[in-house]
């Protein structure tokens, strides 16, 4: 298991929660939210609800950095030498990180420990992880 350090979590702390409060450039507002923040390019892959599949991540040539309102679901953004990008599901996402070195999970702002096991491999992330 990869769980962040106290450093990981004060950059955290500095980002929009990625909580049920977070609001999305389209206006809506989700039960669950997933936060991937990366230190640098770590390619993967995320699907919510009804989605068979987790589609990959896709890297702008410049990304930017976080909007003054409203983030889009699955844009990368930009800050500094991190990167960080937000989902809303109404039930559960499937994660796919090709590394878990250097990767931050949160779900409703809860870090969620990576299990290293499941690097390359589909992980399903639910509310059943909030109740730990």
């Amino acid at each position: 298991m990869i769980v962040p350090s106290a450093d990981e979590l004060a950059v955290l702390a500095s980002l929009p929660a990625g909580d049920h409060d977070l609001p999305f450039a389209d206006g809506s507002r989700w039960p669950l939210v997933l936060r991937v923040v990366t230190r640098g390019r770590v390619d993967y892959a995320v699907g919510a609800d009804g989605q068979r599949n987790a589609p990959n991540v896709t890297w702008l040539a410049r990304p930017s950095g976080l909007p003054v309102e409203g983030v889009t679901a699955g844009v990368v953004y930009s800050l500094g030498w991190r990167n960080v990008s937000y989902w809303g599901a109404r039930d559960h996402f499937l994660l796919k990180l090709s590394a878990a070195e250097d990767v931050t999970v949160t779900l409703n702002g809860r870090p969620v420990p990576i299990p290293t096991r499941l690097v390359g491999r589909e992980w399903v992330l639910d509310r059943s992880l909030l109740d730990r």
